[in-house]
Formats: C-alpha cells, sequence, structure tokens
C-alpha cells in the first residue's frame, strides 16, 4: 500500500507542471508538444508500476524516470522557445 500511495503522490506532484509546459509548448509547437505529453505520460506509467512492484530500487521504475525526465526537459525547452516568440 505504502508503495502505491507514494506513486499516486508523485505522479500528483509532477502532473501540475507536466501539463503546463505542454500547454505553453503547445502554442507553437503542437505535435512535439503531443508526443512529448505522450512520452510523459508513457513514462509515468512506467515509473508507476516499477515502483508498485519492487520499490525504489526496481529497473522498470528507473526506465521510467528517465524517460519522464528527457520528455520534461523537452517540454521545458520548447515552452521556453514559445515564450521567447511571443515576446
Amino acid at each position: 500500500f505504502n508503495n502505491r500511495q507514494r506513486a499516486h503522490l508523485n505522479f500528483v506532484e509532477f502532473i501540475a507542471s507536466n501539463v503546463t509546459l505542454i500547454l505553453i509548448g503547445g502554442i507553437f509547437f503542437p505535435m512535439a508538444s503531443a508526443y512529448l505529453g505522450f512520452g510523459i505520460a508513457t513514462a509515468r506509467l512506467l515509473y508507476t508500476i516499477g515502483y508498485i512492484l519492487g520499490g525504489s530500487s526496481q529497473p522498470l521504475r528507473m526506465m521510467g524516470a528517465l524517460g519522464n525526465d528527457i520528455c520534461f526537459l523537452g517540454s521545458i525547452v520548447f515552452s521556453v522557445w514559445s515564450c521567447l516568440k511571443l515576446i
């Protein structure tokens, strides 16, 4: 139960920033932001399954965390680029 609760709370902590960055980046880069959103959703699913099954040392969780971080970085780049284009 503790691993499931922690996986859920971790998802809740990151969803607001992910959705905000995807929406801002989607102003000028809609397809790229959609792909990054799909990548984040897939990576978060892997992260959650890995965390539920084996806790923090599960390799599936680490793959999900790495995928989430890469897609999150892409979302940051596209949102900053969109903001600069708006200026």
